[in-house]
Parts: C-alpha cells; sequence; structure tokens
C-alpha cells in the first residue's frame, strides 16, 4: 500500500495540524486536505516506502503537474531516491542531496540537518533511530519506548 505525505506551500503562519519547514506545511493529522486545509492548496509526495523523499519550495508557481491537475503548475516540488540502486541506504539519500543541492555531505543525519534548515522537507529518519537493517528489507526502528518492525 503507498503512503504519502500532504505537503503544502505556507508562507504565512503555521496551520494547525501540520509541521511547518521553511515555508513548507507537511500535514501530520487526519484532515481533509484536498480542500485546501488552512486555505493552502495541498500535494500528496511521492510514495515514501518506495524512496527516501525531498520537498522544496517553488515560489513561482510554476513546477508541472500531472496532466488534468488544475492548476497546472505547483509551488512544491519533490525530488527522490525511488529509482536509484539501493533507494533506503543512506549513501543513495546523501547522493541525491549533494547532488541535487551542490553540497558534500558524508552522512544522512548532516544532509538532512542541512535540508531542514534550509527548508526544504525530506523524509530522512536520524541513523541513530535505527537498530538492525538487514537487505534492506527489514527494518528495526526505535520510536521513543516502543519498537516498529517494518517489512
Amino acid at each position: 500500500m503507498a503512503t504519502s505525505v500532504p505537503v503544502a506551500y505556507n508562507t504565512g503562519s503555521s496551520i494547525s495540524g501540520t509541521q511547518q519547514t521553511g515555508s513548507l506545511a507537511i500535514g501530520d493529522s487526519n484532515q481533509r486536505y484536498d480542500l485546501n486545509y488552512g486555505g493552502v492548496r495541498w500535494f500528496m509526495s511521492p510514495d515514501i516506502e518506495l524512496g527516501y523523499v525531498i520537498g522544496y519550495p517553488v515560489p513561482s508557481n510554476t513546477h508541472p503537474t500531472p496532466i488534468g491537475v488544475v492548476p497546472p503548475s505547483a509551488s512544491i516540488g519533490f525530488k527522490g531516491t525511488k529509482n536509484l540502486p539501493n533507494p533506503f541506504f543512506e549513501q543513495t539519500f546523501v547522493q541525491l542531496t549533494n547532488n541535487s543541492f551542490n553540497q558534500n555531505f558524508t552522512t544522512g543525519n548532516d544532509a538532512s540537518a542541512w535540508l531542514g534548515a534550509n527548508g526544504y522537507w525530506n523524509t530522512w529518519i536520524s541513523s541513530s533511530s535505527f537498530l538492525l537493517q538487514e537487505n534492506g528489507s527489514f527494518l528495526l526502528q526505535e520510536n521513543g519506548d516502543k519498537l516498529i518492525l517494518t517489512f
């Protein structure tokens, strides 16, 4: 089952039920984002189960959208590791960040911190949260006082 995250370009005040990163609002509550929740237009991220995703603002509102979407442009863009070899390996996320933003990071944590500080949203999970990863198929992650096993 695909998992996407609602993201909107928001230069106003923070919207209840979202996280704000720079000029991007990231939906993290059960809302009707398709009804322009908070007075902004929302776009769904690519499937975050297929690789790491970076969301970035397009203030000129010129990023193309799929055919049939009105208006035909958006103020949000996405980059991802979906079609790259090993889409969930740290080095793949680091390379995506370095190549996309002319940086030279060596860790996912550093890349993610820079992205967040510069107004880009991303799906990297701090590598200090990872306890076990085997062949990219199984992931045991610490989440507060709980452990989550995903396949």
